[in-house]
């Protein structure tokens, strides 16, 4: 059993998509037709459940690879009637007005093989725009690109089953009837059927993409949309309707009629209930009035801060409607895709089931063109829901919008930088205490191939113990009195440690006892009201340590995922979260797991921990493929045994009142007094370091509280203004867009002398480091744009990968600004 666990579900996926598609290919020896039934459904396991964790497009080459296998072999499809029939003349050698048993002669097949050719170089130029295409990391957009092959696979399959069906005419058994497919090509008996099983497997898969899309909208909508429990079981009926198709010749077919009869009926239900689910946020966007003046016009006291409090409403306000227009340019482009693809299948569905009992030339001909619609519909609906993530070939932009709808923010040039002055643009982009380092050992330029803070050392794998038990060996070779290399060395070792989404969940669920759970790291943790200061010192710290010293909590996790031999498995760019240590816990795991899961807001996500349901989460994050995204925390990844453990310096615990345990390792402790050693202060180098070593994949995630003060914590703010000026990703989570229009208006009087430290000399170092009083007032007006500017964090409070949680956030934060009192002169003044 335990060697069971310990095998990565990868491997079993794998096995088990090889296995189908072996025993589909055995069976095609033994009933062909059965066969290309199990093949196709093999060709849909590996694309839907094998690779479902596939985020990220492939290498250039490969996808030039591919892109010229999808051309290639159109045109061999395409020159198939010359190539080996002869042509128009060759093809119609045998009987041309001999017809089938549903009244086709050679030239109806002659003109239904040319509209195939056809349907095929038009939806060429789309798959190949796809396989090219640059994305953010998305297991959905990756989801879609695959259907859209599968569909063109089956459309590829029909066009040259029917190209031989065409050229090869014959009548064996002397009854004046054109045989059928099946009986004058063997390859095209399986390419036939095959095609048309894998276009019900591509409308199955179609119908979960929008059903998933639909349920990331209401979930960043922040209340139920109409209709969701009647979309989700008629999905289910229709797809078990549409399983029967691939069973023809195997079920009676008055089975197969009744079916598609309810798969037609419940495809069309299906149609009309997501367009009216989709005009539910869509309603919200309208009704918000286009513009709501603006306040600074408004009566009131003139007063310098005033002004600037109105001045950021309004930025806000115009920025919102931008927003606004652009969320109903997408949903509307959602319901044209669903219309697209719904109504298609309605057609080829009806149809199927129909020519089973009415073998006209009439019937047969809505079935086959049918079936071409329904690629067309699938194909382009797919596009629409997904090219909003995606850059064409010769496009400069992830996105289709003017501003960066995939969610990684466009990188900032110091010209986007307007409020900045010269001198201020010019300034090196590194952590505000090292600036004055200097190196004293002439040893970085020696070791700067390799140095913390280069590019090349990202080229290869280090070994994971390595990182974790020892700073890397390169370090010998440099001077250990030199400040500016030690600094270095211990940037490297702090950034080198992370956590799992799936560690965090973990932990989590051991604070408080549960069901199954014996013991409990802080048996008294209330998740609505523990903080991150209660949870390091009663659980952090004390599962830390070991013996008489300790270390980093993430030091520990790496270690222990190593025996178990699967972390290697879950390297990728972490996450750096900007959070506020008097926040709920439960909330920063909320903010952490939401990221996981490509949403903006994190209040349902509350709800889920609250109730203590991390293993339901736990599954969410393993369907999308993030439950192993790693993320930089400091309260995981600092080692609080080497800085504030042994004092707690007289703070009350939030649920018991009582004073914050501490702890009496022998630890050495390096504070304030001793810079180099500190961890406490390298917070931006860390995230420097980090944004140099994986310029790919690493960003921000601004974990905001509910009462919006990890704006007044110092430290979070320079980490917010350092990852800006740095031009690094950043993504912002919120508890709600409600919770957004009560406090934007704080953040427009926002100044950084003004917000608080820990340590009296946290603050000091930092306001030090800024400079004199007019460099910090050009750091406050950076701070302005970064927040309310046209480039700032709440821009259309963009997410990770799908796009309709944007719009969704953005729908409710008009709701929510529609449903709230206009501000008053009296607000102003407080």
């Amino acid at each position: 059993m335990t060697y069971f666990a310990d095998i990565n579900p990868l491997y079993l996926r794998w096995a088990a998509g090889i296995l189908v598609s072996l025993v589909g290919i055995g069976l095609c020896f033994w009933n062909l037709l059965t066969g290309s039934t199990v093949i196709a459904f093999a060709a849909y396991v590996m694309g839907h459940w094998v690779l479902k964790r596939h985020s990220r497009p492939f290498v250039y080459s490969t996808r030039i690879v591919l892109a010229a296998g999808f051309l290639l072999s159109t045109a061999f499809i395409t020159l198939m009637p010359w190539t080996f029939y002869g042509g128009h003349e060759g093809c119609s050698a045998f009987s041309p007005t001999m017809e089938t048993r549903h009244g086709y002669h050679f030239g109806d097949f002659w003109t239904l093989m040319w509209a195939l050719h056809a349907v095929n170089w038009i939806l060429l130029p789309i798959v190949v725009n796809l396989v090219l295409a640059e994305h953010p990391a998305s297991t959905y957009v990756r989801d879609s690109w695959r259907c859209v092959a599968f569909t063109w696979a089956a459309q590829a399959m029909k066009t040259a089953g029917m190209v031989m069906w065409t050229c090869t005419g014959s009548d064996r058994n002397k009854d004046g009837v054109r045989d059928s497919a099946y009986v004058t090509q063997p390859l095209a008996r399986f390419l036939l059927p095959a095609s048309g099983t894998m276009l019900f497997f591509c409308d199955i898969w179609c119908l979960r993409l929008m059903q998933v899309r639909l349920r990331a909208l209401e979930e960043s909508f922040g209340e139920p949309l109409p209709f969701t429990q009647p979309i989700r079981w008629l999905c289910r009926i229709v797809t078990a309707c549409a399983l029967s198709g691939t069973f023809v010749g195997l079920l009676p077919n008055a089975v197969i009629f009744v079916g598609f009869a309810a798969s037609t009926l419940g495809l069309g239900s299906l149609t009309l209930l997501m367009c009216l689910s989709i005009q539910v946020p869509l309603k919200a966007l309208t009704a918000m009035p286009a513009a709501q003046g603006d306040p600074s016009a408004s009566d009131g006291v003139g007063s310098d801060s005033v002004h600037s409090l109105r001045h950021g409403s309004s930025r806000a306000s115009i920025q919102l409607e931008d927003d606004m227009a652009f969320a109903r340019k997408v949903l509307r482009r959602s319901q044209l895709a669903v219309i697209l693809a719904g109504l298609s299948m309605v057609w080829h569905h009806g149809a199927f089931g129909l020519r089973l009992f009415a073998p006209s030339k009439l019937v047969f001909s809505a079935y086959q063109y049918g079936h071409m619609c329904n690629m067309i519909g699938n194909i382009l609906g797919l596009t629409l829901l997904s090219g909003n993530q995606i850059t064409f070939p010769g496009s400069s932009r992830l996105s289709l919008s003017k501003r960066n709808s995939a969610g990684l923010a466009p990188k900032r040039s110091s010209s986007d930088m307007s409020t900045s002055t010269p001198d201020a643009q010019q300034r090196p982009r590194t952590s505000y205490l090292q600036q004055d380092l200097e190196c004293t050992c002439q040893q970085v330029g020696k070791t700067r191939s390799v140095s913390s803070f280069g590019h090349s050392r990202s080229q290869r794998e280090e070994s994971i113990v390595a990182k974790v038990l020892s700073v890397s060996s390169w370090r010998h070779a440099r001077d250990p009195s030199c400040e500016k290399c030690a600094w270095e060395d211990i940037v490297q070792q702090i950034s080198n440690r992370r956590i799992t989404v799936g560690q965090l969940l973990d932990f989590h669920a051991q604070l408080s006892p549960q069901k199954g759970v014996m013991t409990a790291l802080m048996p008294h943790f209330d998740a609505g009201r523990s903080t991150t200061n209660d949870v390091v010192r009663h659980a952090i710290i004390p599962r830390s340590r070991c013996d008489d010293v300790g270390r980093a909590l993430a030091e520990i996790f790496m270690l222990e995922a190593t025996s178990r031999r699967w972390f290697s498995a879950a390297q990728s760019p972490p996450r750096m979260v900007t959070h506020h240590w008097a926040n709920c816990f439960r909330d920063l795991v909320a903010a952490v797991v939401a990221d996981s899961l490509g949403l903006t807001r994190w209040d349902s996500i509350a709800d889920q921990l609250q109730a203590g349901r991390e293993a339901s989460l736990r599954k969410r994050l393993q369907d999308c493929g993030a439950l192993r995204w790693c993320y930089w925390i400091c309260a995981f990844c600092i080692n609080q045994h080497a800085s504030i453990c042994g004092d707690s310096m007289g703070r009350l615990d939030t649920v018991s009142g009582e004073v914050l345990p501490s702890c009496d390792c022998l630890t050495p402790k390096y504070l304030n007094d001793q810079r180099i050693r500190c961890e406490l202060n390298k917070f931006d180098s860390v995230m420097e370091y980090l944004h140099q070593r994986y310029p790919r994949g690493f960003l921000q995630v601004v974990a905001v509280d509910s009462r919006f003060d990890l704006f007044s914590r110092a430290w979070c703010v320079a980490e917010l203004v350092q990852a800006h000026s740095s031009q690094m990703d950043q993504h912002v989570v919120l508890h709600s867009p409600e919770v957004l229009e009560q406090n934007a208006p704080r953040l427009s009087s926002l100044r950084v002398e003004d917000c608080a430290a820990s340590r009296v000399e946290d603050k000091e170092a930092i306001l030090a480091k800024i400079g004199t009083e007019p460099d910090i007032a050009d750091f406050n007006q950076r701070l302005q744009d970064l927040l309310l500017g046209a480039d700032g964090l709440f821009v259309g409070w963009q997410d990770g990968h799908k796009l309709l949680m944007d719009v969704g956030a953005i729908a409710a934060r008009a709701k929510a600004q529609g449903k709230s009192a206009p501000l008053d002169d009296d607000f102003f003044e407080i």
